[in-house]
């Protein structure tokens, strides 16, 4: 769990633009602070006052899968999403990829997008999506995946949540991470 708290850290911090200290508030019951940014990840959104109407999302997503040799290759890319509260529904997007090996390879860019739709339950949603991502090395391939998330903060102020990408050699396979974004 604790690799997860870690991933979820510099997600966030990444989501803020920046780095600091991060602290864990009320014993996890909380919310995190970036003290540099003045940034935090705020309590799940209450059911009855979720905002009406539409409002847009950017952050970042980050997947890791081991490798036969048992490094970690890390994909990032990053997030837009759009929110209907009124009819339930978001379309989201994913570009901007680059994967990391621990292996010692440098960070390498990669093209393409990734797109998809999903639906809004009170303060959670889940969603879907597929695109194609080439990379120098491994030529293009298809992905897909799902999104679980939630809504944070007053007004959905933000959002987070899990994903797994399935396929596609330019991210080694399946890949499991997390979310975040902040409300534009």
């Amino acid at each position: 769990m604790a690799k997860y708290h870690a991933l979820w850290a510099a997600l966030w911090l990444a989501g803020c633009g920046g780095a600091g200290d991060v602290i864990d508030g009320a014993g996890g019951g909380g919310s995190l602070h970036c003290a540099l940014t003045g940034c935090e990840i705020a309590l799940l959104a209450p059911t009855a006052v979720m905002p009406s109407g539409s409002a847009s999302y950017t952050g970042r997503a980050s997947v890791t899968t081991t490798q036969a040799d048992g490094a970690l290759r890390t994909t990032n890319a990053d997030l837009a999403l759009t929110a209907n509260f009124t009819a339930r529904n978001l379309a989201l997007g994913l570009t901007n990829f680059d994967v990391t090996n621990t292996a010692g390879q440098n960070s390498t860019a990669l093209s393409g997008s990734a797109s998809g739709v999903g639906s809004i339950s009170g303060n959670t949603f889940t969603a879907t999506y597929s695109g194609i991502l080439t990379s120098p090395l491994d030529g293009a391939a298809p992905i897909s995946g799902a999104m679980t998330g939630q809504f944070r903060g007053d007004g959905a102020a933000a959002l987070n949540g899990e994903m797994v990408i399935t396929g596609g050699g330019a991210t080694g396979g399946d890949a499991f991470g997390q979310f975040f974004a902040n409300r534009n």
